[in-house]
C-alpha cells in the first residue's frame, strides 16, 4: 500500500512540472511573436515566404495544443487507449515542426555549396532515413506502451502518467544525428572560408555567405543541444519538462534566422544600389581570377566561375 501511494505521488510530481513549463513556452513565443511582427517578410507569397509563415505559425499552434492537451489531461484520467494514442500523436505533431526546419536547414546547405546535386542528394537520403528511425522508433514503443503503464493507471492520479517505455530515449537520436551531419557541412564551409582568409586569397566578398555561416552554426548548436536535452530526459533522472519548451525554441530560433538573413538581404541591396555608380565593372585578382559584382544585387561577388551567392529566395548559379 505504501509503495503504491510513494509510486502515486512521484507520478503527480513528474506530472505537475510540464503544468507550469507549457504555459511558459505560450507565453515566451507569443511575446517573441508580439516583438518581431513588423519584421515579418512582406511581399507577395512565395516559397520562402511560406516556409517563414509556417514555421512561425505552427509554432504558435503546437504551443497553443500542448496547453491545452497538458492541462485538459491533468482534469480527468483518460482511459489506457487514449494514453498510448496521445503519446503518439504528442511525437508527430513535434516531429513535423523538426522535419520541417530540417527541410529549410538543407536547402542553406544547399546554397552554402553551389547547389551541388550530390550534396543535396546526400542530405535528403540522411533526411529519410532520420525520419524512418524515428517512424520505427515511435511504432517499437507504442507497442509496448500499454504493458508498461497499465499499473500506473491503475493508481488515483488524473491524467497520462509520466513513464518512459521501452528505448523512448532513442527516439531523437535519427533526428540528433542528422543534425550533427548538417553541422559538418556547414562548419566545414566555415573552415574552408577562414583558410582563404588566412591565406589571402578569399577572393568572395562574403556578406550573405557569412551570415548564412554564422546563423547555421549557431541554429545547429542550439538545436542539437535540445535534442540532446530530450535524450537525457528519456534516460536519466532529469525531470520531464514535456515537449513545450522544445517546440517552441526551435520555431523561434528558425524564424529569428530566417528574419536576420531577409534584413540582410534588404541590406545588402541598399548599399549595394548606393555605391553601384562608383563600383568598377571587373578587376583582375593577383590569383589571375577576374572579379565582377555580383548581379543579384548583394553584397557578394561573382569571379569566372559564375559563383553568386544569395539567400532568401535567392539561389547560387555554379554547378
Amino acid at each position: 500500500m505504501s509503495s503504491g501511494l510513494s509510486e502515486a505521488a512521484s507520478l503527480f510530481k513528474s506530472a505537475s512540472i510540464p503544468l507550469y513549463t507549457s504555459p511558459t513556452s505560450l507565453t515566451w513565443v507569443l511575446l517573441d511573436y508580439f516583438d518581431t511582427v513588423r519584421d515579418e517578410v512582406p511581399g507577395s507569397m512565395s516559397r520562402a515566404k511560406f516556409l517563414f509563415l509556417w514555421i512561425r505559425y505552427y509554432t504558435i499552434l503546437l504551443a497553443v495544443f500542448d496547453v491545452a492537451q497538458i492541462h485538459s489531461f491533468s482534469k480527468f484520467r483518460p482511459s489506457l487507449e487514449v494514453c498510448v494514442a496521445m503519446d503518439s500523436i504528442i511525437r508527430v505533431v513535434g516531429a513535423i515542426s523538426l522535419w520541417s526546419v530540417e527541410i529549410i536547414m538543407q536547402l542553406r546547405i544547399y546554397a552554402l555549396y553551389n547547389c551541388s546535386k550530390r550534396v543535396a542528394t546526400f542530405n535528403i537520403i540522411l533526411f529519410l532515413m532520420s525520419i524512418a528511425g524515428f517512424l520505427w522508433i515511435l511504432v517499437h514503443n507504442a507497442e509496448g506502451r500499454a504493458a508498461v503503464i497499465h499499473s500506473a493507471k491503475e493508481l488515483p492520479i488524473p491524467g497520462c502518467p509520466v513513464v518512459h517505455t521501452g528505448i523512448e530515449w532513442a527516439q531523437w537520436v535519427p533526428a540528433t544525428i542528422f543534425e550533427g551531419v548538417l553541422f559538418a557541412f556547414a562548419l566545414v564551409k566555415s573552415l574552408q572560408k577562414l583558410i582563404l582568409k588566412l591565406k589571402g586569397g578569399l577572393y568572395v566578398n562574403g556578406f550573405l555567405f557569412s551570415i548564412i555561416v554564422h546563423d547555421n552554426l549557431l541554429y545547429f548548436f542550439g538545436v542539437t543541444s535540445l535534442l540532446v536535452l530530450n535524450n537525457l530526459m528519456g534516460a536519466t533522472h532529469i525531470p520531464w519538462f514535456s515537449y513545450s519548451p522544445f517546440h517552441v525554441a526551435i520555431g523561434i530560433m528558425t524564424s529569428r534566422m530566417l528574419m536576420h538573413l531577409h534584413k540582410a538581404v534588404l541590406k545588402g541591396r541598399t548599399v549595394y544600389s548606393e555605391a553601384n555608380s562608383s563600383t568598377p565593372s571587373s578587376r583582375t585578382l593577383p590569383n589571375g581570377h577576374t572579379q565582377v559584382p555580383s548581379t543579384h544585387a548583394t553584397m557578394s561577388w561573382s569571379v569566372n566561375r559564375t559563383e553568386t551567392f544569395v539567400g532568401s529566395g535567392e539561389k547560387h548559379a555554379g554547378r
